[in-house]
């Protein structure tokens, strides 16, 4: 059996920044919520095609995440976050 992978380098910033200037780290920029659901449907054959790759759940480095770790965290976030959000709509 495979051992477990070290955990991700610990990140302890403050991220709540990027809900006022976004994301130069991942590319994330401000948006009109209601644009939401159609960025996230644009963002699906893009997503589709990155975890088609055979290294998908290869780590680039012992302590950096794999592609399908920051996929299942995208998918986390959006989840809690469309939970969260006082304006949700059916995206």
């Amino acid at each position: 059996m495979d051992t477990a992978p070290e955990p991700a380098e610990s990140d302890t910033r403050d991220w709540t920044f990027v809900l006022d200037g976004g994301c130069p780290e991942c590319g994330y920029t401000l948006h009109d919520p209601a644009t939401t659901g159609q960025r996230l449907r644009a963002g699906v054959p893009r997503w589709q095609a990155v975890l088609r790759r055979p290294n998908v759940a290869e780590r680039p480095a012992p302590r950096v995440w794999s592609t399908l770790e920051y996929a299942s965290h995208a998918r986390d976030l959006i989840a809690v976050l469309g939970a969260w959000s006082p304006r949700r709509t059916a995206w």
